[in-house]
């Protein structure tokens, strides 16, 4: 059975202007053992990532300026993250255009609003899981040291 969130103390970083969804996502996540941090102004959001460092951020698009899109961008910027971060999108926007904008940009999954909490706890889970198999994967992979690399056979 895969790991739950929380066994291996994963950090998630929920951007919502909406403090009830914030709250809600919180409750959800904590009991799932995760260490959470809930922002509801997205002009904090990049800060709030660059502390907290998470191994998810969950991301409602429609906010004020920066809207998840343009927090998404940044996130998704060459420096801005080495390595594997999964992005959930959340939204009440049903369109076809947010949905596909968002993957276009980064978004790792996209789920619409209202939420059902057993999709939002195996999303969830699935994310970090993959997460999880690419820090090990990369912690595997080491650069060959100087000198040590294969040389081209004769032609």
């Amino acid at each position: 059975m895969p790991a739950c969130a929380g066994d291996l103390g994963d950090r998630i970083l929920i951007v919502d202007d909406d403090p009830a969804s914030v709250l809600l996502l919180s409750t959800v996540l904590r009991q799932m053992g995760a260490e959470v941090r809930g922002v509801s102004a997205s002009s904090e959001a990049l800060r709030a990532f660059h502390q907290l460092e998470p191994d998810l951020v969950i991301l409602d698009l429609h906010m004020p300026a920066p809207d998840g899109f343009e927090i998404l961008r940044s996130l998704r910027a060459p420096r801005a993250f080495a390595g594997y971060l999964p992005v959930l999108v959340l939204t009440a926007d049903t369109s076809t255009e947010a949905r596909d904008a968002a993957l276009e940009l980064g978004a790792d999954d996209f789920l619409n609003i209202p939420l059902d909490r057993a999709e939002i706890v195996v999303r969830v889970r699935n994310l970090l899981l993959t997460r999880r198999l690419y820090r090990q994967i990369a912690g595997r992979s080491t650069p060959p040291t100087p000198g040590t690399a294969e040389r081209p056979g004769p032609a």
